[in-house]
């Protein structure tokens, strides 16, 4: 073991080759990049919450003086149970609305701006931990290519991964230099950072307990001493500011007692494994993988092999051994935390992205890797080959990701027992009018769980478009007692009452839809059209009114209809 200094502050002048000097790091890292992702611009979306995030939200979204409308609500905004304060995350979607409007586009170009600037900050955060240059520009173009984050970076809604990761970095190499120079810059821009991190996912807390473990074992110095006092109340200050406004902003929040979010660590643990396979065998890779449907294997394999490179090693620092462990635990396990433990839980792969960054930091300690230098060694041409493979790799596996039929497929076909991928997968063929196949998606996934949301919603909608109304009756009302409070089924529900002739329960159905979302359009439409035929027109401008002031778009035939009454 090391002698305990401050964190490692030598670098071997001699690790620098000529390509790597200056930024032409940066610029090969780009270039990487570039090459890795640049296609991804051209996917759609997958409709696993991207359509949630930007399409049923666009009115919000296009609207940049919503900005501060940000912070005062769910990720999803117009939800019932609130569990999702993610501010930053609608903000950059936001912006992209401005120049994207409802195309992926720039959603897409965007992520992977992100994703270049946390290679960018990934590279810089290492040799700001001492590491020589040659090693951690592989391992930054390591974490750029990686097949096991192509989903932080192909899914649009993983950027709220990679936002986090780039604040956190930030706020980490801030931090550091601040324990180094207790300059106030510093401390001011570490706190700004942390502030980002925070309002971008709750999970920013968990770095607390690392920025004392660097004060007290790594740069040695006591954590309570007066220097610190401005740096603990700056944390205290924005944590509680974070606090009030979330509780404001979610009205009706998940809670979780400490048992149960204990129990869901616990069961979910050997998910750890899931993911630590994924970090050297990217081979089991899938767009929603769950426990049930995957193999552990992989995963005691990496631990049986970085346990031995650590083994082999000489002069290895236990403290950043211990470092990298924790980071990749801390910010890997409040995923694992699942609001009901009787379904199947799915340990997306964008979640590793941040915790990744600990794992290399426990492999950077393995001799045989920290002392790469380039051409020196067949540890380099191995590195380099690796690389060239999990390039491939990335690209073949992100092509997953270019619309809802091969997403849902993808995870449907690697795990069949999971009752959201059969949903959303029936959910895809119906908007594509495959309507059997879709019915067959739905009959598996009530097997599967009779009362996941949504799927006696989407049976009803096929029976009544085979004119099956009372069919269609029953599903509507099944999907209603599981989940009282979807918007849709009663919107559904009063289209197939029109059609009975039921004109009362489908005008207190339509009622009731925009109870309990204000912003469903299509109901105040239907009111508006309904009570135009009934010749209730001032029932039917009061609605067209209504959808008026929440920036909504009411047929122009209509329109025009109620405009030549008046004249």
């Amino acid at each position: 073991m090391t002698s305990k200094k401050s964190f490692k502050n030598k670098l071997d002048i001699n690790d620098k080759p000529d390509f790597l000097k200056g930024f032409s790091s940066y610029i090969i890292i780009f270039l990487i990049v570039t090459i890795i992702y640049a296609h991804t611009i051209f996917f759609n979306f997958t409709y696993l919450d991207d359509n949630k995030l930007i399409l049923d939200n666009f009115y919000f979204l296009s609207d940049i003086s919503n900005i501060l409308k940000a912070f005062q609500q769910d990720v999803f905004i117009n939800t019932i149970d609130n569990a999702y304060y993610r501010p930053i995350m609608n903000i950059s979607l936001m912006l992209d609305a401005q120049f994207s409007g409802t195309s992926p586009f720039f959603y897409h170009l965007t992520n992977i701006l992100i994703h270049l600037f946390c290679v960018f900050f990934v590279f810089s955060f290492l040799l700001k931990l001492g590491y020589k240059r040659f090693p951690s520009f592989l391992f930054s173009v390591f974490f750029a290519v990686h097949p096991a984050l192509c989903q932080a970076v192909a899914w649009i809604p993983g950027r709220n991964d990679s936002l986090l990761t780039l604040f956190i970095l930030l706020s980490f190499i801030f931090f550091i230099n601040y324990m180094s120079d207790r300059k106030i810059n510093n401390l001011f821009i570490h706190l700004l950072f942390f502030a980002f991190a925070l309002f971008t996912k709750e999970t920013t807390l968990i770095s607390l307990f690392l920025f004392i473990f660097y004060i007290r074992l790594i740069s040695l110095k006591r954590v309570l001493q007066r220097q610190n006092i401005s740096l603990f109340l700056g944390w205290i200050i924005i944590t509680y500011l974070w606090f009030v406004m979330r509780k404001s902003a979610l009205p009706n929040p998940i809670n979780y007692s400490p048992k149960d979010m204990i129990n869901s660590i616990v069961s979910n643990l050997p998910a750890v494994f899931l993911y630590i396979g994924k970090t050297l065998l990217p081979f089991n890779l899938s767009v929603l993988p769950t426990l049930n449907n995957n193999t552990l294997i992989y995963g005691y394999i990496v631990v049986a092999v970085s346990i031995f490179l650590i083994c082999l090693s000489k002069n290895i620092n236990r403290l950043y051994i211990t470092f990298g462990i924790l980071w990749f635990l801390s910010f890997l396990l409040p995923a694992f935390i699942r609001p009901d433990p009787n379904l199947p839980t799915a340990f997306i792969e964008h979640r590793m992205y941040l915790p990744f960054i600990g794992f290399m930091i426990f492999l950077l300690e393995a001799a045989n890797i920290k002392n790469i230098v380039f051409g020196k060694n067949f540890a380099t041409f191995l590195c380099i080959s690796i690389l060239l493979l999990f390039s491939l790799i990335n690209i073949f596996y992100s092509y997953n990701f270019k619309d809802q039929i091969t997403f849902w497929e993808n995870a449907r076909n690697h795990s069949p027992q999971y009752p959201l991928a059969r949903r959303n997968l029936g959910a895809i063929y119906y908007l594509k009018g495959d309507f059997d196949k879709a019915k067959e998606e739905y009959l598996e996934c009530v097997k599967l769980n009779p009362a996941e949301p949504m799927v006696h919603n989407n049976l009803g909608l096929i029976y009544m478009n085979r004119g099956e109304f009372k069919k269609a009756e029953d599903e509507f009302l099944t999907e209603l007692k599981y989940n009282p409070n979807y918007d849709t089924a009663y919107y559904n529900l009063g289209l197939l009452y029109l059609r009975e002739g039921r004109i009362q329960q489908s005008i207190n159905l339509w009622k009731k839809t925009i109870d309990i979302n204000p912003y469903y359009f299509d109901a105040y439409e239907q009111l508006a059209a309904l009570f135009y035929i009934l010749k209730d027109y001032n029932q039917s401008a009061f609605y067209i009114n209504q959808a008026k002031k929440r920036n909504g778009k009411i047929n122009p035939q209509l329109l025009k209809a109620m405009e030549s009454i008046k004249k």
